[in-house]
């Protein structure tokens, strides 16, 4: 019984556990300030699995807070590779990069590049994807096939050099600055597992993505109106949801630990009920010591007075007689012996 009792609580722990691994390792996150990603010396490759490990999400970490001036300006470079026959989406879901509102041009950017060595323009200014992907704001005579959206990016043959500029100026008091990109590998959707892949919508059914990726927050699908995420209408529904992901991340860690509690109190609980572990009567050796107590009173209850023999009773009242009349000899005459007359 103590063992199904065990059995059942491991299970229940099993659950949210598991269920919490897989809403956490949906993506690979890192940021511009993590070396794995952003190196001085060289250019970091990152590659791109498929399936559940498909997506990387890149944000700006601690660099956000630039409010003191740098040494130099921050270069970040580096490379997202997927494996062979697979494309890559890029998504830019949030930006405020600044940008020199008189010429119009990039203070800090973000700019791609083709392994056939074209680039993309430089993405600054102010930007997000319920606004970029809708359709008012990206109507379909602007797009191209390899740009659907004007926040979105796409290479077939799934190899992007990334490069990340940030000047080294401070930012003044009411600048601030964002950035949150989402890589996503594609397939092509006539090759691609069914069970484990999903096409955008209907009307691009070409690429598929992982099925994990839809109605999770982030935008992958590069196509007008949020596809993935079930439209972008709403200017504030990919921000909410995307919200709501990193709440049951958070509610599903103190679920956790609340039963991890619980169980603890219970095995307790059990523990003493049925005597195991250190409320067992074996444990620590208690048996021995028992039964060196018990021989032990049974060897007390077992002794008799030894009986004396007569020789050894008169020497001893001998040896007491003399020893009072060593004391006799001592004590001075009486008054009666010394003056008998009166």
């Amino acid at each position: 019984m103590t063992m199904a009792l065990t059995n059942i609580h491991y299970y229940v722990l099993f659950i949210p556990l598991s269920s919490l691994i897989n809403l956490s390792s949906t993506y690979k996150i890192m940021s511009l300030d993590d070396h794995k990603l952003c190196s001085p010396i060289t250019n970091r490759k990152i590659k791109l699995e498929t399936e559940s490990s498909s997506g990387l999400i890149v944000s700006l970490g601690r660099l956000k807070d630039h409010s003191w001036a740098w040494e130099k300006n921050f270069i970040c470079s580096f490379k997202v590779q997927t494996r062979s026959h697979l494309g890559l989406f890029i998504v830019i879901q949030n930006i405020v990069f600044r940008k020199n509102l008189s010429t119009d041009e990039c203070i800090d950017y973000v700019q791609y590049k083709r392994s056939d060595g074209s680039t993309s323009k430089k993405y600054c200014g102010r930007l997000n994807a319920a606004l970029g992907m809708d359709r008012i704001f990206a109507p379909d005579v602007y797009a191209t096939e390899l740009a659907p959206t004007v926040n979105s990016f796409i290479d077939p043959t799934g190899i992007v050099d990334v490069n990340i500029y940030i000047s080294r100026e401070a930012l003044k008091a009411y600048e601030e600055m964002e950035l949150e990109i989402a890589f996503t590998t594609f397939s092509y959707c006539y090759i691609s597992s069914k069970d484990q892949n999903q096409q955008c919508n209907s009307k691009f059914k070409e690429h598929c993505i992982y099925k994990g990726f839809f109605n999770d927050g982030y935008v992958n699908c590069p196509y007008p109106d949020c596809v993935d995420e079930g439209g972008c209408s709403d200017n504030n529904k990919v921000q909410e949801s995307h919200t709501s992901v990193g709440n049951k991340v958070v509610i599903g860690s103190v679920t956790t630990l609340f039963i991890v509690f619980v169980c603890f109190i219970c095995c307790i609980w059990l523990c003493r009920k049925y005597k195991k572990l250190c409320w067992s009567n074996t444990f620590a050796g208690p048996t021995t010591t028992n039964e060196n107590t018990q021989s032990a009173d049974a060897n007390e209850s077992n002794m008799h007075p030894i009986p004396m023999p007569s020789t050894t009773r008169v020497v001893a009242s001998t040896a007491v007689t003399s020893v009072n009349l060593e004391e006799d000899k001592d004590l001075p005459p009486s008054y009666d012996s010394l003056f008998p007359n009166r």
